[in-house]
């Protein structure tokens, strides 16, 4: 979706309320477990925030999809995050997350490897559960949607229900993502939900490979790397060309829209449909048939 974005920021707001504000158990503070709680809360509370803005979207498609997905960024980061939400505790726009905030049972999340470590466990977690979840009866369901709305609803599939538990497992997802990221900021405002965000995640599964766990996979890795050697060619023509350094910014956002169009031009099927040739050739080695 196009509000992808709002959900993130559903989540790391909830996860930094909840941290923030809740009165927590004295055991629960010694033990580590109010960031984990908070995780889960922050999940569920993003599914079903993508749940109410999947509602007017079940029935839609293409191009009346995107814009009901657009409006979940403008209300929910733009208005209820920055002007309601922003204010609780009269804390202005940012929420500061003081140092030993986040904490997972003895082990306090104040380096940049805990992070990366943290992260590497939510994105096993995260895979695997897609993966069984796609080969189970609402996984079918998903693929035969995708594929043929008209004919899953044919064969007896609930479109509309499927389709909303499609926008909870995303909004689910995404809340994860948001309350992981706390963890490695300082302070959260809601410049850090620009809908450029959605933009830039639809971008990654378009280059990837729509409707497959590798493509996002693939495509999360192709952007950042990418950018990484762009950052690295540009950085040692600063003190020839200044300028260059001034326009990084608008430099990557270039190559970020030259790679999508490159992708929808030469590869529409995305970097997981290369990955599923290559492991179809070997499967088939030495034989052609």
């Amino acid at each position: 979706t196009l509000g992808h974005a709002a959900f993130l920021a559903v989540g790391a707001y909830t996860s930094t309320l909840l941290i923030l504000e809740f009165p927590w158990p004295k055991l629960l503070l010694d033990w580590g477990l109010a960031y984990p709680i908070s995780i889960i809360v922050a999940a569920i509370v993003a599914g079903i925030w993508s749940v109410l803005f999947g509602l007017p979207s079940a029935r839609v498609k293409g191009f009346y999809l995107i814009l009901t997905t657009m409006a979940a960024q403008f209300i929910t980061v733009d208005l209820i995050i920055t002007q309601y939400i922003s204010q609780i505790g009269g804390r202005g726009q940012a929420f500061s997350l003081p140092p030993g905030t986040i904490k997972v049972g003895p082990w306090v999340i104040d380096s940049d490897l805990k992070v990366y470590f943290m992260m590497l466990v939510f994105v096993i977690f995260c895979t695997v559960a897609m993966v069984n979840l796609l080969r189970s009866k609402v996984g079918r369901a998903w693929v035969a949607i995708r594929d043929n709305d008209i004919s899953a609803e044919v064969m007896g599939i609930n479109v509309v229900k499927y389709k909303l538990l499609a926008f909870f497992a995303a909004g689910f997802i995404g809340g994860i993502a948001g309350a992981f990221w706390i963890s490695n900021l300082a302070a959260i405002s809601p410049e850090h939900f620009p809908w450029f965000w959605s933009l830039w995640l639809v971008g990654v599964i378009l280059i990837g490979g729509a409707g497959s766990i590798h493509g996002a996979i693939f495509g999360s890795l192709f952007m950042v790397v990418i950018m990484e050697a762009l950052q690295i060619a540009v950085m040692p023509l600063g003190d020839t060309f200044p300028k260059l350094l001034m326009d990084f910014l608008f430099i990557k956002e270039a190559v970020f829209g030259l790679a999508i169009c490159a992708f929808m031009i030469f590869e529409p099927n995305g970097l997981a449909y290369r990955w599923w040739q290559i492991k179809n050739y070997f499967n088939l080695w030495p034989f052609s048939y």
